[in-house]
């Protein structure tokens, strides 16, 4: 197909470049090549027959994780129209920050998303929930902490972890860390951790620079 000889697009029938660009976008997927992934997905989403619910819907099955990774969350009126459930609860489950039914949503669909061969993907999704955890977590430090807000200590992420079904032993926070320590390389959070006590976020405004899905 790359061969400069090969036929142009345009005389082929649109059912057949909207099928070249679904298993292209699917083979992108595998290669972990996402940004060439999202554009074939695209073409086959936006070109596939209105009236093709199933192709659609297999198109979906692969675009919405590639999106749900650039922050870009689907209209909640696509999954009224396609039969989507596990991507609508696991939109859910990121905008509320909600570590416990993540968990569970990777259970409950694990054989999909493996068949899919995408659960890698989905379990990278985690962090945006992380995010919105620790958001959340800052929110209510925020309005119950007078002095000093910006500074959470490990044991308040502690207590929102173990109530969402993560076990983090009393004396031993490097779990915590770790995923704070990314979430702050991965500029999802501006601020710093002072080893074994507390995340110190910055005084400034913008302390969740990146663009989350909103909670």
């Amino acid at each position: 197909v790359d061969n400069p000889h090969f036929p142009s697009f345009d005389l082929f029938a649109k059912s057949q470049t909207v099928t070249y660009n679904y298993y292209k976008g699917r083979l992108n997927m595998m290669e972990e090549n996402y940004t060439e992934a999202e554009t074939c997905l695209d073409y086959a989403l936006k070109h596939c027959h209105k009236g093709s619910v199933g192709n659609k819907t297999r198109v979906l099955q692969f675009l919405i994780p590639l999106k749900l990774l650039k922050n870009q969350a689907p209209h909640k009126d696509l999954f009224s129209k396609y039969p989507l459930q596990q991507y609508e609860d696991i939109v859910l489950a990121i905008k509320t920050g909600n570590l416990r039914l993540y968990n569970e949503l990777l259970r409950k669909y694990e054989d999909f998303f493996v068949s899919k061969g995408i659960y890698l993907l989905m379990v990278r999704l985690k962090r945006y929930v992380y995010c919105n955890l620790v958001r959340k977590v800052f929110k209510l430090n925020e309005k119950y902490k007078s002095s000093k807000p910006q500074q959470i200590s490990l044991k308040v992420f502690r207590a929102a972890f173990k109530f969402h079904g993560v076990e983090v032993s009393e004396d031993n926070f490097d779990e915590i860390e770790c995923i704070i320590a990314n979430l702050i390389h991965e500029k999802f959070v501006k601020g710093y951790l002072a080893h074994g006590r507390a995340l110190v976020l910055s005084t400034k405004s913008d302390k969740f620079p990146k663009k989350n899905l909103p909670s």
